[in-house]
């Protein structure tokens, strides 16, 4: 590992324009977050509705023989994932009867991180020391040196000889039905597949290179004559999605299956590895719903919270003309940026629900006003009263 460390400054003036061009990208993320809250609030509704519809009306089948009474419902089942498929991966003569072929790729390198601490001085300017470093590791792809800071010594190959690719069975069955393509690209499980003796000869024969297998991985050429990786190595292994066990929710279609429309505008298309019941999974499903919405909620709040920030920029950048003055005033309008983001957030969640679900919309909202005002009397209270005069009393 070798390092560079490099010192630059931004004047005030710099700094301020900046600030003030980024007020145009704080208006326009505090503005996004408005209908992404939105939007989510209404998914999330939409989802729910959509998974307790399913819940509701699921039924569970053996998936050894096909029941045509189950035509167009929604249905569960549990069996072994099977395919007859014989994947090939034709450039190293690789094959097996599995749901998936991985090939797995990857060239010795050169990476750069870096790091910076940034300092205000007197009078505005800023000084930020940021220290690079470079280390040789295993990459799946290739790693531009061309962009490096210090790219002397650390060049990097342009093309890789071999690229990573993956194989998937085009038929894989459920018992007497057969799965569809999106339900099959969901089957995960990989495994190694080893390479033996016989293998690696082969692959020697196709790639007129000397090879060497450590640990499931295949070493091409220069690894084999120095006996340590070098910048430009490459590295292979193969790895397969064997047969397993898989429970599914899906509307069936014949022999096959595809996504249930709910009545509420969501689909209902759901696989999960091992044997689940149908409430296990309608159960996984809402905790994911329930995840994925206060993700975006999180996501929303942080996205009005530094738009505002970023408005509030230039006042900062001014005033760090005095350091202290400029780290006191950034963190107050942080904290403001803060109350100012939670409130509009509470209030766009609210009128969402308004939309969706008006009881709750409402109560949201009354809470929020509430909220506001025993906030507007605490500061009042808090405020110092101005104290009576003291009238000079004469002997």
């Amino acid at each position: 590992m070798s390092d560079y460390t490099e010192v630059t400054s931004t004047s005030l003036f710099s700094r301020l324009g900046s600030s003030i061009r980024g007020i145009l990208f704080g208006i326009l993320i505090f503005l996004l977050a408005f209908p992404l809250l939105f939007w989510n609030e209404s998914r999330a509704v939409q989802r729910a509705r959509t998974l307790n519809e399913g819940a509701g009306i699921v039924q569970t089948i053996s998936p050894d023989t096909i029941d045509s009474s189950m035509q167009a419902k929604l249905v569960h089942m549990t069996g072994q994932a099977t395919t007859e498929d014989v994947l090939e991966d034709t450039a190293f003569g690789i094959s097996a009867n599995a749901i998936k072929l991985n090939r797995v790729v990857e060239m010795y390198q050169w990476k750069q991180t870096s790091k910076s601490e940034t300092k205000t001085k007197t009078g505005g300017s800023q000084e930020t020391v940021t220290t690079y470093d470079y280390e040789q590791v295993w990459s799946p792809s290739l790693i531009s040196s061309t962009d490096f800071k210090v790219p002397t010594g650390h060049q990097n190959p342009t093309t890789m000889a071999f690229t990573s690719e993956n194989w998937t069975a085009s038929t894989v069955n459920l018992g007497a039905y057969t799965l569809s393509e999106s339900q099959t690209s969901r089957i995960s499980g990989s495994e190694a597949l080893p390479i033996d003796a016989a293998t690696a000869e082969a692959i020697e024969q196709i790639t007129n290179t000397a090879v060497q297998v450590s640990e499931d991985w295949l070493y091409l050429d220069k690894y084999v004559a120095t006996a340590a990786p070098r910048i430009g190595d490459t590295r292979i292994k193969f790895e397969i999605v064997p047969e397993n066990t898989v429970s599914i929710v899906a509307q069936q279609e014949g022999n096959s299956f595809t996504a249930y429309d709910s009545k509420h505008g969501s689909i209902i298309n759901l696989l999960t590895m091992g044997p689940k019941t149908a409430e296990e999974m309608f159960s996984a499903a809402k905790q994911a719903n329930t995840a994925m919405t206060w993700g975006l909620r999180v996501l929303g709040y942080f996205m009005m919270s530094g738009g505002l920030a970023a408005i509030f920029g230039p006042l900062v950048v001014l005033a760090s003309i005095l350091p202290f003055l400029g780290n006191l005033l950034g963190m107050g309008t942080r904290f403001i940026s803060g109350i100012i983001a939670f409130f509009f957030t509470f209030i766009t969640i609210a009128i969402a629900w308004v939309v969706v679900r008006p009881i709750l919309g409402y109560s949201l909202i009354g809470i929020a006003v509430v909220v506001l005002i025993v906030g507007l009397v605490m500061s009042r209270q808090k405020a110092p009263k101005p104290q009576p005069e003291m009238t000079p009393t004469t002997a």
